[in-house]
């Protein structure tokens, strides 16, 4: 069906967004629970499970916002023969703060 001249093809506009959970988190972590900013409370829970229960995922989260994600080592020589370096800064994180010393 062609449009007429000079008329919109979308009269109603372009439909509002849904809110998502995305959306709500951003709220509740905006605000204070016993006067204590949600954010705080979720970055110390993060640490906690980071330092104190040796959580992999939990440390590999604040390595990566800290730090920013590592990059692999890639060699190779005239010939074509590749190596990789496969530890990572993250695994060598990982290794120190998995080991009592």
């Amino acid at each position: 069906m062609p449009f007429s001249k000079g008329q919109s093809g979308n009269p109603g506009g372009r439909p509002r967004s849904r809110k998502t959970v995305a959306d709500a988190l951003e709220k509740y972590a905006a605000g204070k629970t016993n006067g204590v900013a949600n954010r705080d409370v979720l970055a110390k829970t993060l640490w906690d499970l980071a330092t104190v229960d040796k959580d992999i995922t939990a440390i590999r989260y604040i390595y990566d916002r800290l730090i920013g994600k590592p990059t692999e080592t890639v060699k190779s020589d005239i010939s074509g023969n590749m190596t990789v370096d496969t530890t990572t800064a993250v695994e060598k994180l990982e290794r120190l703060l998995l080991h009592d010393h």
